[in-house]
């Protein structure tokens, strides 16, 4: 695994936007819901000749040719006077077409949709890829996988373990009325390869030296407003962090991705899997 090139070795000066809504602790919002909106040629003849009854010609042909695909082609052919033909021919072809940038280590559902070469920052760029589950009982598993890459196929990737229970607490008062489920959960960094203090970019500017593990709440919209699944079990996540240990600062659509039942339920237990955008640093 490459590690973090030298701009990124010192803990970074992130340039985010911002979460918009902060709530004092124990503020349960307001009754007004707001909606949350990836050619060597080789020929070779050879021809033979007797006088006598007989004559024998054999020509053999081999060609090699490699680009982005391999192609390996023989042929044999032989004749004699007696009219007997001999034909035989053999060709194997194969093709590489994997021409992503991204590391091996990047899931192949995001190798094309990525920016591993990190062009639209111009410096470097961060994606988060949560997997997980919940249980019927309650209680949530994730892991998050942060991948950093700064361009010259230089990367690294820290990982957040994150686990919870279900919440009683109505998603609104923060500001999720479209949520169905939430969990009360806490961040463990347990992975590091970048060498960054990520407190300013998961608590805002409120705690930006606070260490982990980070406590919060984590919260899925998983239904359509007339209370039907969505299409395609995708979910919208939304994320609230405790700051100064009394107040929340909150992240609305913080990612995206499937939220499928695997109990035969419209609901928990579920397997989780969603990213972020990409996210400049």
């Amino acid at each position: 695994m490459a590690s973090l090139p030298p701009r990124l070795a010192a803990p970074l000066v992130l340039s985010l936007l911002l979460p918009l809504t902060v709530w004092a602790c124990g503020d349960k919002g307001s009754d007004d819901d707001d909606d949350d909106d990836d050619d060597e040629v080789v020929y070779d003849s050879g021809a033979s000749s007797d006088t006598a009854t007989d004559s024998d010609t054999d020509v053999d042909s081999d060609s090699d040719s490699d680009s982005d695909s391999d192609s390996d082609s023989d042929s044999d052919t032989g004749t004699d006077t007696d009219g007997g033909t001999d034909t035989d021919t053999d060709t194997d072809t194969d093709t590489d077409t994997d021409a992503s940038p991204c590391p091996e280590a990047v899931p192949d559902a995001y190798r094309d949709a990525w920016d591993c070469e990190a062009n639209t920052c111009g410096g470097a760029i961060l994606y988060r890829l949560a997997e997980g589950s919940s249980t019927g009982g309650g209680e949530l598993t994730l892991t998050e996988r942060w991948f950093v890459f700064s361009g010259d196929e230089e990367w690294c990737e820290d990982r957040f373990t994150i686990t919870g229970e279900a919440s009683p607490i109505d998603p609104t008062t923060f500001n999720c009325s479209e949520c169905e489920e939430i969990y009360e959960t806490s961040w463990a960094h347990t992975g590091t390869s970048c060498g960054v203090n990520w407190a300013p970019l998961l608590l805002g500017s409120g705690d930006a030296e606070a260490l982990p593990p980070y406590a919060g709440f984590l919260m899925f919209d998983t239904h359509t407003g007339f209370g039907n699944r969505n299409p395609d079990n995708a979910v919208i996540v939304n994320r609230a962090m405790l700051i100064d240990g009394s107040s929340y600062i909150g992240f609305p659509n913080d990612g995206s991705g499937t939220a499928t039942p695997t109990g035969g339920a419209d609901g928990p237990p579920e397997a989780y899997v969603y990213t972020t955008t990409g996210t400049c640093l």
